[in-house]
């Protein structure tokens, strides 16, 4: 009996089965907004989002014919279905007997080779964080062993970012997680006002936050000031400059794409934006987000936070996913067997190809995605 004659019908079945396992381990795509995902098929999968500006408020003079301010320069950023990326198994010809014959049997090598796709876009959205300079927490050490101030320093941070109050997620990594539920406050259901805290294990909400548990959760590595930085003696930097000129003193300064700074005599955390090698007793650039929430004088210090773990704190807003079929007209005319299904509840789309081989069939799935740190004001680290 011929491949297609074996397997078409089982092949929507396979299909679900795997988006179900999928659906269970993408955590980040159910958090994030998804809303561009037709624009970016429809325009070669590629689509350019305009951000929102900030406004004012002034006073109305009506002998001025229309307002002098209102023109704004909107900014924008490009989500790109540039991820494609594909894990496989093979079922053997018994399995696929018993996959016919049972509506909830999912074989141990499917769950596992699509569990490592899930982590894989896990791992993507959450490398992200490397444009966020929200912070809260301590570098290097896991949070919530005995309070839950990081998770309220967070709320704070994102607060004074003018981020919604509304659509807050907090995904961690497995150490956090294991503290916060260790925390009488997060464990005691009659605390949290949830009883399925305590019964399934799971991290419910506070402060304003659903939590999440992701081992995905990515780590920075921290540069290194080589003994001291500052501020250049001779510069005046204004508010909101983005670029800020530095001078390493003692050693070399070796900034990394991701770093958390911080300038003496203000309290506003900095993302560096582009990796930084100052030798020692010279200067150089350094562009940083946001832009300066306080003017330097020269000569203030700088100071890099540890390598630390990047739990994140964020809106809904603050990343946009998309995912679609690769939809290769080609390889369907030459008669391959492949097929795609999309996941009416996540959106995520999977395509499968299917290999016989003797005995069993080699199922080789991929997903085409992409995602974009949409506005950082939105999302803060929960440093660990």
């Amino acid at each position: 009996m011929s491949l297609s004659n074996t397997l078409t019908p089982l092949i929507p079945k396979i299909l679900a089965r795997t988006l179900a396992v999928l659906r269970n381990q993408c955590t980040m795509p159910r958090l994030v907004f998804r809303g561009y995902e037709k624009e970016a098929k429809k325009k070669g999968n590629v689509v350019t989002i305009p951000l929102s500006a900030s406004q004012t408020v002034g006073d109305v003079t009506p002998a001025v014919y229309g307002p002098s301010s209102g023109n704004k320069t909107i900014s924008s950023v490009s989500l790109t279905l540039n991820k494609w990326r594909n894990t496989y198994f093979g079922l053997t010809d018994q399995e696929i007997t018993h996959i016919a014959a049972d509506k909830d049997f999912i074989p141990g090598q499917m769950a596992e080779s699509v569990a490592a796709l899930a982590d894989d876009v896990n791992e993507y959205l959450l490398s992200l964080y490397v444009g966020i300079y929200g912070y809260s927490g301590t570098a290097g050490t896991t949070p919530f062993q005995t309070n839950a101030r990081a998770l309220t320093g967070a709320r704070n941070a994102l607060n004074a970012q003018k981020c919604p109050n509304f659509d807050r997620a907090c995904v961690l990594d497995n150490d956090a997680a294991e503290e916060v539920l260790n925390l009488s406050s997060f464990a005691d259901a009659s605390k949290t006002g949830e009883n399925k805290v305590k019964i399934e294990g799971q991290m419910g909400r506070k402060y304003g936050f659903n939590l999440y548990e992701d081992n995905a959760v990515s780590s920075h590595t921290a540069g290194t000031d080589g003994g001291a930085a500052t501020i250049n003696s001779a510069t005046v930097e204004p508010v909101g400059e983005t670029t800020i000129k530095l001078k390493a003193v003692g050693g070399t300064l070796a900034l990394l794409e991701g770093d958390i700074i911080t300038i003496a005599g203000d309290t506003q955390t900095y993302v560096v934006d582009d990796d930084v090698t100052i030798t020692s007793g010279n200067t150089g650039d350094c562009v940083i987000a946001p832009g300066l929430k306080v003017a330097t004088s020269g000569d203030e210090a700088i100071t890099i936070k540890s390598t630390h773990v990047c739990n994140l704190a964020f809106n809904r807003m603050a990343f946009a996913f998309a995912s679609a079929p690769t939809a290769n007209a080609t390889l369907r005319n030459a008669g391959a067997q492949i097929s795609s299904m999309a996941d009416p509840q996540t959106g995520l789309v999977i395509e499968a190809e299917i290999i016989r081989q003797y005995k069993q069939v080699v199922f080789d799935v991929s997903m085409l995605y992409g995602a974009v740190l949409l506005q950082a004001a939105r999302a803060a680290r929960v440093a660990g």
